[in-house]
């Protein structure tokens, strides 16, 4: 190996420790760097070769560093002999600290160091706060391809720096460069070496007589708590301003206390956790720094946050175009508490990006902005602010948002949309915030949130200028259940849920006795739950789930509940479900719906049924209702939409009605068509509708369903089905239809007889139709209906030659031939009954057409 010499003289201050003289020289003639000075670090990976040299003894890419206390800062001289056989560049570098406030010097600190390589291969020197570094004297490109070099500089007591450097050879210095800082660091803590490497180069680093000296600061100020953090409910971790001692002996309350020197930090562990919500004072044991400078603040106060201490209060999603405000998107957090609350660890969730915040403060009943690190120089007159870059993945429609704690605790989460804005479309464009209405109401929805009515489109770090008082008073229901497996069930609430209540397994039982294992939450809204039985649910029978009461995030009581439960059997069959009700022509730009009714006694699995429809004979592409084991059970009614708030708040619908949000196939206002199939193109049921369809009274088809009679008719009959009555709104969805009639069979002691002797078809839904029960002495009969005014004019052909079930029941709305309500009167219905054997028959039955 060549011999390498090479000098660098550094005049910088440096802080060493209290029994060391200001004056550092190591020649690693000792054949040690352990002792005299004292050099810490990854020790491990240096090691004094033969020559007394400082050298690296790693054979892999990485990085190596070595620092000693030092507090040497003004009137200074640094030198350091190095020597190298290898390629510099950006993979292979030295940096020499000169100021360094931490003893890592591979992390976040503040101090001066030297470069020696870089993509340049260069001698600079650079300054570094944090994270950031920049160059302040850029030396000779290419000069640390020179095997050996010498290198000095200088420093006063105001900040003036000069760099020089001498190759092998040379007599004199050469001047790289000067600098005068005006923002002189002049606090340092230590000083070192920090070697970055490929495992090719990584020991052909040299360094050896490594001195400095000059003039230390004298320390005569107090450490400082710099920051306070939870680490968990019984660790605090403690980072102070500079290096400190601690006396060993614990006060009350404290189990252990760990000291990190290289970090500054005090990890203290508690002999009791602390709850969520507690806030707790501890009193410290005396602290100093290396001067002996006392800490002289006593206690600390530490509070664990709990969910809705801190609440999303305002969401710019959308700021183009923008008003008076940056155009550029924002979260606003509000601090409910009476306490400070750090953010160290906390988890900003936006969609499916997460963000993890390294550092901050929100303050009590305070407010903190949450931007990127682009748009904070636009947004310099709010403050406090954090930088998250996710927070672009804010959509103008919307998205999940939450924000979780250190510990695991979700404090807040909300799905936002753009329907907040109600029906104010301008806003809704772009340009203005969706504001929290109260921050006491915690149930994330449109009841609580409206946009912004401050001219410049929102309030970033100000009172929310609709903000108010606005209680929530929504009572929490269950919006779902289904099977995810023989042993697993989840159920949906309509609202987050008190995690206490929704993960405690005495709220659920099995009525056959099937024990409860564990009920787990299923995301950060704390809206769902798992819950796992022992043993598996039985295939031949219909259980239940018995849920009692459960308290939501504002503490209101959701009402017990007992739902079935079976293992889901897949429809095979016509007519296994059934098309029960249809809107095809709603009002203005409101929403269609398809009720679908199960007239079985099976549970089917609704994620094996698909709805579509036709263009000519082709089926068109299957549109899922689930891709869950949903439960669909006997003599049960869902309802399918796009938009299921509008059609709740359009109708008057059962609080437990079960909604489906799926796009519907086309629904022509005129005319159309509705499919029911299975994978593979097994047709459950199929409709061909026409407003023609719609009782005669009414005139104005929109918004009006047609109901099907009976589920047992004929699908693809006009006869049944009718206009929704009415009295119930003109639409049923998610329960009986107002048209609905029982057409069980009816004993009768003629072939044909009425049921009543009167009908008002009105469409009010009470006795609209004349209903003719009849009950054939065998199968196979048929039969033709005519109606006839009171002096003997034909008014409707109702039927002509009908094959009909042995028994049953046949329908008159009262409209004529021409589609037109008949007038009020005496009406004569004819009957002619036939069968193939040669049996026949007329009947005339007499009946009134009247109107309320």
């Amino acid at each position: 190996m060549r011999n390498f010499c090479l000098t660098f003289i550094l005049l910088f201050p440096i802080f060493v420790e209290a029994q060391i003289q200001p004056n550092v020289i190591d020649d690693f003639s000792d054949g040690d760097f352990t002792e005299n000075p004292t050099w810490s670090g990854t020790t491990s990976l240096f090691t004094v070769n033969a020559e007394k040299q400082l050298v690296v003894n790693e054979y892999v890419d990485g990085i190596a560093y070595l620092s000693t206390f030092s507090r040497i800062a003004v009137n200074a001289t640094w030198q350091i002999d190095l020597g190298t056989d290898s390629t510099t560049s950006a993979s292979n570098l030295v940096k020499f600290y000169l100021i360094s406030d931490n003893q890592d010097l591979t992390g976040e600190l503040n101090g001066y160091y030297i470069v020696f390589g870089n993509t340049k291969d260069e001698i600079a020197l650079y300054k570094q706060q944090g994270k950031n570094t920049e160059k302040i004297i850029d030396g000779r490109d290419g000069i640390s391809e020179e095997a050996t070099i010498s290198i000095k500089i200088t420093n006063d007591d105001k900040g003036n720096f000069t760099l020089y450097s001498k190759l092998v050879g040379e007599t004199d210095y050469f001047e790289e460069g000067t600098i005068f800082d005006e923002s002189f660091i002049s606090k340092s803590n230590y000083a070192g070496i920090s070697i970055k490497y490929s495992k090719t180069y990584a020991s052909k680093y040299l360094f050896d007589n490594i001195s400095f000296s000059g003039e230390k600061i004298e320390d005569l100020i107090a450490p400082t708590i710099l920051s306070v953090d939870v680490i968990n409910k019984k660790q605090i971790s403690i980072a102070f301003s500079e290096q400190v001692s601690v006396n060993p002996s614990l006060t009350e309350g404290i189990e252990t206390m760990t000291l990190n020197n290289a970090k500054n930090t005090l990890l203290i562990e508690l002999q009791k956790e602390i709850n969520e919500g507690e806030y707790k004072e501890i009193i410290l044991p005396i602290i100093k720094d290396l001067e002996e400078n006392e800490l002289k603040q006593q206690t600390i106060n530490v509070y664990v946050p709990k969910t809705n201490d801190i609440v999303i209060n305002e969401i710019m999603a959308d700021p183009t175009p923008h008003v008076a405000l940056p155009e550029a998107k924002y979260i606003e957090l509000y601090n409910r508490t009476n306490y400070p609350i750090p953010l160290k660890g906390f988890q900003l969730n936006i969609g499916t990006k997460n963000y993890t915040i390294e550092n901050g403060i929100i303050n009590p009943k305070s407010y903190l902005l949450i931007c990127t690190e682009k748009d904070a120089t636009l947004f310099e007159e709010f403050n406090p602010k954090i930088l998250a870059s996710n927070i672009s993945s804010l959509t103008i429609s919307g998205t999940t948002v939450s924000l979780t704690s250190n510990l695991g605790t979700t404090i807040d989460c909300l799905e936002y949309s753009d329907s907040w804005y109600g029906n104010d479309e301008f806003k809704k464009d772009g340009g203005w915030s969706l504001e929290r209405i109260d921050v006491d109401n915690f149930y994330a929805s449109k009841n609580n949130w409206k946009a912004s009515n401050d001219k410049r489109g929102g309030t970033p770090c100000q009172k929310n200028s609709i903000a108010g008082e606005n209680l929530d008073t929504i009572l929490p229901v269950i919006n779902n259940y289904y099977l995810e497996d023989e042993s697993s069930i989840v159920v949906t609430f309509s609202k987050s849920m008190q995690l206490s209540d929704l993960t405690n397994i005495e709220n659920y039982s099995i009525s056959s006795g099937i024990e409860i294992k564990s009920a787990n939450i299923l995301s950060a809204m704390n809206n769902g739950v798992l819950i796992e039985l022992e043993e598996g649910i039985s295939s031949d029978i219909i259980d239940t789930l018995i849920i009692k009461g459960i308290k939501d995030i504002s503490g209101l009581t959701s009402a017990n509940r007992k739902l079935p439960i079976s293992l889901p059997q897949t429809p095979t069959t016509f007519s296994d479900i059934i098309i029960n009700e249809i809107l095809f022509n709603p009002i203005g730009d409101g929403a269609d719906f398809i009720e679908l009714f199960n007239p079985t006694e099976q549970v089917w699995n609704l994620s094996e049924v698909f709805i579509t429809n036709r263009k000519g004979e082709d089926l068109q592409k299957r549109i899922a209702i689930t891709e869950k084991n949903e439960l669909f059970f006997p003599n049960e009614y869902i309802v399918l939409t796009k938009d299921p708030e509008n059609i709740k708040s359009s109708y008057s619908c059962s609080s437990d009605a079960r909604f489906y949000t799926i796009s519907l196939p086309s629904l022509p206002d005129a005319e159309g068509n509705i499919i029911l199939v299975a994978k593979d193109e097994t047709i459950f049921d199929e409709f061909d509708y026409t407003e023609k369809m719609h009782h005669a009274f009414v005139s104005n088809k929109e918004g009006v369903s047609l109901e099907r009679i009976n589920p047992s008719l004929p699908t693809q009959s006009a006869d049944s089905w009718q206009s929704a009555a009415s009295v119930v709104g003109y639409a049923t969805p998610g329960y009986q239809n107002s048209q609905y009639y029982d057409n069980k069979p009816v004993e009768t002691k003629k072939l044909f007889e009425l049921e009543r002797k009167s009908f008002s078809p009105d469409n009010d839904g009470y006795n609209d139709l004349l209903l003719i029960n009849y009950q054939m002495e065998e199968d196979g009969f048929s039969a033709s209906i005519s109606i006839y005014s009171a002096d003997g004019i034909l008014v409707r052909k109702l039927y002509n030659n009908q094959l009909l079930p042995t028994q049953g029941t046949l329908f008159w709305d009262g409209t004529n031939d021409s589609g037109a309500v008949s007038q009020i009167g005496v009406y004569v219905a004819y009957i002619e009954y036939l069968h193939p054997k040669g049996k026949k028959g007329k009947q005339k039955l007499v009946f009134s057409l009247t109107s309320k």
